[in-house]
């Protein structure tokens, strides 16, 4: 590539040089400085023109695309697709140097506004073309506060970062309110109803959905595997969910209702106080990082069901040796926590 920038080219995967290599033969651009070849890469191969972004509808559809295809550009790249991206001031507030390289930041930037947008949308508020003038509190990453998500050229990447896992439903107070809306596939309303409705659009997604030629680039390999990965954790999701209800069911701890998908609880599994509790007990500590808990507290947590665990007295705790026991005051209710030579494995005798 004589006509290039050789520290650019160099910087490229190998790859993409058969594109370049295309381009250049096109387009016979001339000898070209460092920015020019820059210039030339962004948009011949990566298909970047950063002189048509103006709105944030542009932006943000231009940070969907490269990050829902897993592009990756050197380093050197970014910094002058950023540092066009500022020019004109109209995203100076942007976290660009996060969003822009960082994917897992990009997504999680989206995650933190969609509530926002939710609440508008319950509200009757049209997203639209926003202005950047709400301070955006809270947020972890930046401004600004508001996102068009409801854009068209934004809404169909939404939908499918919701379908394929990249993106979480959020609870929100209207999400019933919101179930004839696009926005529902981000609104966790029915857990079983929701996790149904992605099975079948990945299913219907991957149906239409070829494999990838042997000569195509590894970004489309590994956009269809993941979409694959995706369908397989929610079928074995929904296998194991099923499995386990049951085996609650035979057991005799859970009853099926008359209605689709409902269950009532049954008599418990009594056990009495014993080592088996101190193990719980200790389990639950650790689970906990370290807090001081409650012992009763513990033994009702519902990750328990379908066991009732009689509760030791104080005094068999302490003779343990396996917790620390803090009282405040002497009628209430012990507090626990792990002494610093409690080991997982070890089981105090009663």
């Amino acid at each position: 590539f004589p006509a290039l920038a050789y520290p650019v080219v160099a910087s490229l995967d190998r790859s993409d040089l058969d594109t370049l290599h295309r381009a250049q033969e096109y387009h016979r651009p001339g000898q070209l400085g460092d920015d020019a070849t820059r210039d030339f890469v962004l948009r011949h191969v990566f298909d970047f023109a950063p002189e048509l972004v103006r709105r944030p509808s542009d932006l943000l559809r231009l940070l969907l695309r490269r990050h829902y295809r897993r592009q990756r550009l050197p380093r050197l790249l970014d910094e002058r697709l950023a540092d066009l991206l500022r020019q004109g001031g109209a995203f100076a507030s942007w976290p660009l140097a996060a969003i822009l390289r960082d994917r897992d930041a990009f997504f999680t930037f989206l995650q933190e506004r969609w509530p926002r947008f939710l609440d508008r949308l319950a509200g009757g508020i049209g997203a639209g073309e926003l202005r950047d003038v709400e301070e955006a509190s809270g947020l972890a990453i930046g401004e600004p506060a508001d996102l068009p998500f409801d854009h068209a050229d934004v809404r169909v990447y939404i939908d499918n970062l919701f379908v394929e896992g990249m993106l979480r439903p959020a609870v929100h107070e209207s999400g019933r309110a919101l179930r004839g809306e696009w926005a529902a596939v981000g609104v966790r309303i029915d857990p079983g109803a929701d996790r149904q409705r992605r099975l079948r659009r990945l299913a219907e997604e991957a149906v239409r959905t070829t494999l990838p030629e042997p000569d195509a680039h590894h970004r489309e390999g590994l956009a269809f595997a993941c979409r694959w990965a995706e369908l397989g954790v929610l079928l074995s999701e929904t296998a194991a969910a099923r499995r386990v209800l049951r085996a609650f069911i035979d057991w005799g701890v859970l009853v099926e209702t008359g209605g689709k998908g409902l269950y009532r609880g049954a008599a418990k599994r009594v056990t009495g106080p014993g080592p088996i509790t101190v193990w719980v007990l200790k389990a639950m500590l650790s689970a906990g990082r370290g807090t001081p808990q409650s012992p009763s507290a513990l033994l009702r947590a519902p990750r328990l069901f379908p066991f009732e665990i009689a509760l030791p007295s104080p005094a068999e705790l302490e003779t343990c040796g396996a917790f620390e026991v803090v009282r405040h005051g002497l009628d209430h209710e012990v507090l626990l926590d792990l002494t610093s030579t409690a080991t997982p494995d070890r089981v105090c005798r009663s």
